[in-house]
């Protein structure tokens, strides 16, 4: 069977379309179909999303300056003393000594009222 350029092109022209369809393409297009294709496809309504996203963080941002903040700090400190020729060696005697101090703080506050919100 010899096969002409005629028939060529009709097999080409009926296989070429199903090369380039895509599951997007064969399904039905509905209301639902073209707000997903449109969210999807528009810069505009991408700005819109982006900034409504972006205010609802800053709610939860600004909700967060309201909430008890609480703060907790350790320390240790060591000082060394030397004496030499005390006046008074029975109180204060020659010599070194050391002091090691440790400590901790632990603060709890809350706005009551902020009148800048």
């Amino acid at each position: 069977m010899k096969k002409t350029p005629g028939s060529l092109i009709l097999i080409c022209t009926l296989l070429l379309p199903s090369a380039f369809t895509t599951a997007e393409e064969t399904t039905p297009l509905n209301f639902t179909r073209a707000l997903e294709l449109a969210l999807l496809n528009d810069q505009d309504l991408q700005s819109a999303e982006f900034f409504y996203q972006s205010t609802l963080s800053g709610r939860e941002q600004s909700r967060a300056a309201l909430l008890p903040q609480i703060t907790a700090t350790l320390y240790t400190q060591t000082t060394e003393q030397e004496t030499a020729n005390s006046s008074n060696p029975s109180i204060i005697a020659n010599g070194t000594i050391d002091y090691d101090t440790d400590g901790y703080n632990i603060n709890l506050s809350q706005s009551l009222y902020n009148h800048g919100n």
